[in-house]
């Protein structure tokens, strides 16, 4: 089958930037802005830089995970829907 002639017409090119989930600054879109919401609102709210600094370091912990796995998060969120046991 993969020796056969692929007839004119048929084939397209899939562009690598289409299948690749997109990511700023290393993390997926989502992540970043809830990051960031959530530093820059607890160092105002709560008036103290732990929240930032902690915001900084788990954004860090996700540019790990996303550069050994770009899909970490699609596998995270289906696989929460799965039972930890299934009864037999």
């Amino acid at each position: 089958m993969a020796t056969e002639e692929i007839p004119e017409g048929y084939e397209a090119p899939l562009h690598r930037s289409l299948t690749k989930p997109l990511y700023w600054g290393g993390v997926p879109r989502n992540i970043l802005l809830l990051e960031v919401l959530i530093g820059v609102l607890g160092g105002i709210i709560l008036k103290t830089f732990i929240v930032p600094v902690l915001a900084v370091g788990v954004h860090f912990i996700f540019r790990y995970l996303g550069t050994q796995d770009p899909y970490f998060l699609d596998v995270f969120w289906r696989g929460k829907d799965y039972e930890s046991y299934y009864e037999p």
